[in-house]
C-alpha cells in the first residue's frame, strides 16, 4: 500500500484590504547602483529620450533633451509601450460594437426627450452651468448681469448642440456598422476582407474617423469638467 501523501500546509491568510489585488508598482526592473551600460548610458536614460517643449531652453522650442528623471506621464507612456509589445490584439466582434453604438444612441435620445421637460431643463442646466463655471469667476460675472446671461445662454447652447450633435454621429456609427454586417463583414475574417474589398474597407475607414471624433468630443467634455471641478 503506497504511503499516503502528506497534508500541505495551508496558505497564510491575507491582511490586504484591497478587493483587487495590486500589481507590481514598479515601472522599471531595479538595477543595482548607477554603473553604465556597454554603451556608456546610465540605467533608463536612453528610453528618456523626449520631445519636450524647450522654451527656456538652448535650442528652443522642441529641443531633444535626455532626461535622467522622468514624469510620472512619461513613465506611464514607457509602460503602455512594453504592456503592448506583449498583449494580445481583442477579438473583432461586430455585434459587441453594434450594441455600443445603440447604447449610446439611446442614452443621448433620452438626454434629448428629457430637454423638452421644462422642470427637468431647469435643474439639469443650473447644474451643468455651476460644474462648468469656476467659483470665482461666478462672483465677478455677478457684478456684470449682462455678460452674465451671455455667458449661461452661451453655455446652454453648445450643450443642446453637442447633445444633438453625439446622437447623431453614434446614429451613423450603428448605419454604417449595419452596412457592413449586410455586405457580409465577418470577425473572423475583417482583415483579409478589408484588404481585398475597397468598399468594406472605405466604410470602414469613415466608421474609424466617426468614432475617433465621437470619442475625442467625450474627452474633451470630460477634460472640461474635470478642470472645473
Amino acid at each position: 500500500m503506497p504511503p499516503k501523501a502528506p497534508p500541505r500546509p495551508k496558505a497564510p491568510l491575507s491582511k490586504s484590504r484591497e478587493l483587487v489585488t495590486v500589481g507590481p508598482r514598479e515601472v522599471f526592473k531595479k538595477h543595482h547602483g548607477r554603473e553604465r551600460d556597454e554603451h556608456g548610458h546610465k540605467p533608463l536614460t536612453a528610453r528618456a529620450l523626449v520631445l519636450r517643449n524647450g522654451k527656456y531652453g538652448a535650442m528652443g522650442t522642441g529641443e531633444v533633451v535626455l532626461a535622467t528623471k522622468m514624469s510620472g506621464r512619461e513613465k506611464l507612456d514607457l509602460l503602455a509601450e512594453d504592456l503592448m509589445k506583449q498583449a494580445l490584439t481583442a477579438p473583432f466582434k461586430l455585434d459587441v460594437c453594434l450594441k455600443i453604438a445603440d447604447s449610446q444612441l439611446s442614452a443621448y435620445l433620452d438626454e434629448i426627450n428629457a430637454l423638452q421637460d421644462s422642470e427637468f431643463f431647469f435643474d439639469r442646466y443650473k447644474a451643468e452651468v455651476a460644474s462648468h463655471t469656476n467659483p470665482s469667476r461666478m462672483r465677478d460675472q455677478l457684478k456684470n448681469p449682462q455678460k452674465m446671461k451671455e455667458h449661461y445662454v452661451s453655455m446652454i447652447a453648445s450643450h443642446i448642440h453637442n447633445t444633438y450633435m453625439m446622437a447623431a454621429g453614434w446614429r451613423l456609427v450603428g448605419d454604417i456598422i449595419r452596412d457592413l454586417i449586410d455586405e457580409g463583414l465577418d470577425d473572423a475574417l475583417v482583415k483579409s476582407q478589408l484588404k481585398s474589398s475597397p468598399s468594406l474597407r472605405s466604410k470602414f475607414l469613415v466608421l474609424y474617423d466617426a468614432v475617433n471624433v465621437l470619442v475625442q468630443a467625450g474627452q474633451t467634455n470630460f477634460a472640461v469638467l474635470a478642470t472645473a471641478a
